[in-house]
């Protein structure tokens, strides 16, 4: 196939997406996303790490479903351009606002969720669920020596 400036692709793509114009940004927002996360584990507990920068901590809900073995997030991004006195027109607009819900499958164990704990620092949720202890049980084995008479 040969070689084709830019311009030449263009035109031969444009019928096909007739709706592209080149230099008008697309504008379109959606409703509601989802937050990025790691996801680590330990020998003790399980760290879930969620960015999520411009979020109120104070909004954002955590809830366990124990019989799914996950955690779920909730809360919202709001909108601070709305509430500003200038009306700005967009050029680019990247980052996401709106309510977010996500879901994380925990890592196959048992977990204490009455003890999770979380705290927000520099825009990241640091959520920990800690795994139950494996109750040991220790049997004592007596030697027994028999003395014959």
């Amino acid at each position: 196939m040969p070689k084709r400036h830019g311009e030449e692709w263009f035109l031969t793509i444009s019928p096909i997406v007739p709706s592209m114009e080149v230099g008008v940004p697309q504008i379109a927002r959606q409703r509601g996303w989802m937050p990025r996360i790691d996801l680590l584990e330990s020998e003790a507990e399980v760290l879930i790490r969620a960015e999520l920068a411009g979020v109120d901590p104070q909004s954002v809900a955590i809830h366990a479903l124990e019989a799914r073995g996950a955690i779920v997030l909730r809360g919202e991004r709001t909108d601070d351009l709305a509430q500003r006195d200038q009306t700005y027109r967009p050029h680019l607009l990247e980052i996401e606002e709106g309510p977010f819900l996500r879901e994380i499958g925990l890592p196959e164990g048992e977990y204490d969720y009455k003890s999770i704990r979380a705290h927000a620092k520099c825009g990241v949720l640091s959520i920990y669920v800690p795994k139950r202890s494996r109750s040991t049980t220790v049997v004592i084995v007596e030697s027994i020596t028999r003395r014959e008479p």
